[in-house]
Formats: C-alpha cells, sequence, structure tokens
C-alpha cells in the first residue's frame, strides 16, 4: 500500500468548537469512502472514544497514548478499530466523492486522563518533542489520513502534534472568542516554526446561526483576515441533531443521512480530499 502522508492536526485554542466531532466524521466519513484512517486524541478528556462508545471495561476510554508512550506497548495493542458497521453509510448523490482503492477501515488511539502526565513523562526523562512522530510511524505509515485531536488549551503537547503533522485544520465558532482561538493557533504555528513543517489546510466555520448579524460579520473577519483558507462554502449550521448523533453515539451521517447537516459534513469531507490533493 502507498501512503498518502497525510497527518492533520485539529486545533483551536477555545473549547466547544467541533474539534471532535470533525475529526470523527472525517475519519469515518473517510474510511465509508474506501481510505484507511485513523484519529489519535491528545486531549485528555477522552471524548473521542466517548463520543464513538469504545469503552474498556470500566466504561471509560482506554489510556493508548499513555501506554503506547510511557509503557511501550506495541501499536497494535493500544489502537481500537471503529466497528465496520459504523462506517456504511448512505452517501449523498449530489455530492461527487473520491473512493479509496481498497476496503476502508479506521481506527483510533484513544486518550484519556494518563495522556498528559506521558507528555510530562518525555520532557522529564529527556525525550524530545519527536518522539510522539516516531512512536506513532507505524500508524501513519498504515494509513491515508491521520487525525490528531488536541487540547483547546496550550500544553506540552502542542509541539508534538504541530512536529508530527502536515497539516492544521481548524474548526471555529464565528464569534469573537473563536476568532480568537484561531489567531492563537496561527500565532504558535508562527512561534513553534522551527521545529514543524505542518501548513495551515482550512478555517471551518462551526455552529454558524445564519440569521444572526454577528455570526456573519465574523464570518467576514475571518474571510478579510484568512482568505480563501476560510472554507465558507462549507460553514456547519447550528442544529440540535448533532447533539441527538453524539447521545446515540454514532455519527451524522449514520443517524441523519439525508438531514442538511448531514450534506453539509459530506460537503466538508469533499473539500478536504481535494485541498489535499486526492482526485475525484
Amino acid at each position: 500500500m502507498e501512503n498518502m502522508g497525510n497527518t492533520i492536526a485539529l486545533m483551536n485554542q477555545k473549547g466547544g468548537v467541533g474539534k471532535t466531532t470533525l475529526a470523527i466524521h472525517l475519519a469515518l466519513g473517510g474510511a465509508a469512502l474506501g481510505y484507511r484512517t485513523a484519529i489519535i486524541d491528545l486531549d485528555p478528556q477522552g471524548h473521542v472514544a466517548y463520543s464513538l462508545a469504545i469503552l474498556d471495561e470500566t466504561g471509560k476510554p482506554p489510556n493508548g497514548v499513555f501506554n503506547l508512550l510511557v509503557n511501550e506497548y506495541a501499536m497494535d495493542e493500544v489502537l481500537e478499530l471503529v466497528p465496520p458497521d459504523m462506517t456504511h453509510f448512505v452517501l449523498p448523490e449530489d455530492i461527487p466523492l473520491p473512493h479509496g482503492p481498497y476496503p476502508g477501515r479506521a481506527d483510533i488511539l484513544p486518550g484519556f486522563k494518563r495522556t498528559q502526565l506521558a507528555a510530562h513523562d518525555m520532557d522529564l526523562n529527556n525525550h524530545d518533542y519527536t518522539t510522539f512522530t516516531k512512536a506513532i510511524r507505524p500508524l501513519v505509515a498504515d494509513c491515508d489520513f491521520v487525525f490528531i485531536d488536541t487540547s483547546p488549551t496550550v500544553t506540552t503537547w502542542t509541539k508534538p502534534a504541530l512536529h508530527a503533522s502536515d497539516y492544521v485544520l481548524i474548526p471555529t465558532e464565528c464569534n469573537r472568542l473563536g476568532l480568537d482561538g484561531v489567531a492563537n493557533v496561527w500565532e504558535s504555528m508562527d512561534n513553534l516554526r522551527e521545529s514543524h513543517h505542518a501548513r495551515l489546510l482550512g478555517i471551518i466555520p462551526t455552529m454558524v446561526r445564519v440569521n444572526v448579524g454577528e455570526h456573519k460579520d465574523r464570518r467576514d473577519e475571518l474571510v478579510q483576515t484568512y482568505g480563501d483558507l476560510v472554507w465558507v462554502n462549507e460553514q456547519i449550521t447550528e442544529s440540535s441533531i448533532w447533539e441527538e448523533a453524539s447521545d446515540k453515539a454514532c455519527t451524522i451521517f449514520e443517524y441523519a443521512p439525508v438531514h442538511p447537516a448531514s450534506l453539509q459534513m459530506w460537503r466538508v469531507v469533499n473539500r478536504f480530499m481535494q485541498v489535499v490533493g486526492v482526485k475525484i
């Protein structure tokens, strides 16, 4: 298998903007199209595993990241396969989507409360920030796309996550705090430029209320500042259907395949594939 070499960090230094939701839908949507994808959860809240109900015997997310880096487990010991029935969706007929060359699958490398301890352990044992990149190399080699879900604040993980990534994707609410979070990611990328090669892939407006003047004004401000990096045509509007799908531990693709929110997310998947260079 020829690896496409695309590792994407989902970042915004504000919580609740949809990073985990976006990572899950890009990964599982990609798997439904025939690509091999994975999500690495570097947020100690463990929301990736919770969102997909991939939990251990205690009902908690496994500490996969910690076990990989600190306990030196092999990658296949810490990966959790997303059940195949969670990646079989009704695909939209009106959106051209590229299909992969083999049966798709999605895995997650879950994180939980001990994830931050793994980062501190790297520091205490004088391991540099490249340790994480080296540890996930087998996973990256086996996947077309690896999505890294990050914490909403600058942590010890920020530098390793950037170093391991080819791209950064920023979901954001169209309000002042959301835009501040985008600016902070941009600043972090610039300040750490000597330690990474990642470039900004796009900025996706989320939870947009189309009839709210502030949301339009802030979206326009994003465009004025970042230009074509803002995925205006792929914005995600606010809807209670997202919470309903989350409560059922499934994607919007599975829960409400013909809902406008599902079509919006498929447009995001399509735009993502185009930007990273997958031919349709």
